[in-house]
């Protein structure tokens, strides 16, 4: 149960504990829930050669189907970005402009749910 009496809290990563349907956190206190769980979102950061690839074959699927009002896949881009770290600007930035969005699913995992 969630106490509304507790400050709110960014929470970044959070490992969860299963326990037959039942999950709680050990990084969020006083928080458990039944749920049937599954990987929404899952991979491995892509070599910049790789990331290279996906912006362009994606941007060309982008271009080809714009006239349809069609996005096949989300492209790096700054605005609504999310990094749960704390890092340097610098660092920030480049990842908010210049890394993977999550959907379409591609060679290293991704959205997976999404498909």
């Amino acid at each position: 149960m969630c106490s509304h009496s507790q400050p709110h809290r960014r929470v970044a990563e959070t490992i969860w504990d299963f326990d037959g349907v039942m999950t709680s956190s050990r990084h969020i206190k006083g928080v458990t829930f039944c749920g049937r769980p599954h990987c929404g979102v899952i991979g491995t950061a892509p070599s910049e050669e790789l990331l290279q690839a996906w912006v362009s074959r994606e941007g060309a699927l982008n271009d080809k189907y714009r006239i349809h009002g069609v996005e096949c896949a989300q492209m790096p881009v700054e605005q609504g970005a999310y990094v749960g770290q704390d890092l340097s600007d610098d660092v920030l930035s480049r990842i908010k402009t210049n890394g993977a969005r999550t959907k379409p699913a591609r060679e290293h995992g991704g959205n997976i749910d999404w498909l």
